[in-house]
């Protein structure tokens, strides 16, 4: 696919936003909202749509690092008829191939499975030696990793 204009405002450092929900678009992937913050991004997901999304999260530490990590949500509605779900599987592959700076990908049916604590723990084993103290998720939105630390 090719990228959406929201995807390329997101990745900027200087970007208010930090989400962006799309939609595949015949070649292209069509910005469907922009938006800060993780759980106004939970609310923005249409519960009948099948729809992809990517959270910037920055790694934050005490020496003043932050790092931005990106998150795939793949998005299939609680309200998404049986069958359109199946699309939902061939629309995945493009959709993740077109985002190529991807740290973890979560897989969500409703606004219970995008919570600060399962993508900080997702995160955080994802990354290298160099650990966060915290993961910031936008809008005032952050979380403290001290309780994934020995």
């Amino acid at each position: 696919y090719k990228m959406s204009a929201g995807y390329d405002q997101i990745v900027k450092d200087s970007s208010a936003e930090n989400w962006v929900i799309v939609i595949p678009d015949g070649e292209g992937l069509q910005d469907v909202q922009l938006g800060s913050g993780l759980s106004a991004l939970a609310a923005a997901l249409d519960p009948a749509q099948i729809q992809f999304a990517v959270l910037k999260v920055f790694a934050t530490d005490d020496e003043g690092s932050r790092r931005a990590k990106f998150v795939l949500v793949n998005w299939v509605g609680p309200k998404v008829p049986p069958m359109k779900r199946m699309s939902a599987i061939q629309a995945k592959g493009a959709v993740s191939s077109t985002f190529t700076n991807v740290t973890i990908v979560k897989d969500a049916v409703n606004e219970d499975d995008l919570t600060a604590a399962d993508i900080a723990r997702d995160l955080f084993g994802s990354g290298g030696a160099h650990k966060p103290n915290a993961y910031d998720f936008g809008n005032g939105e952050s979380f403290d990793c001290s309780c994934f630390k020995d």
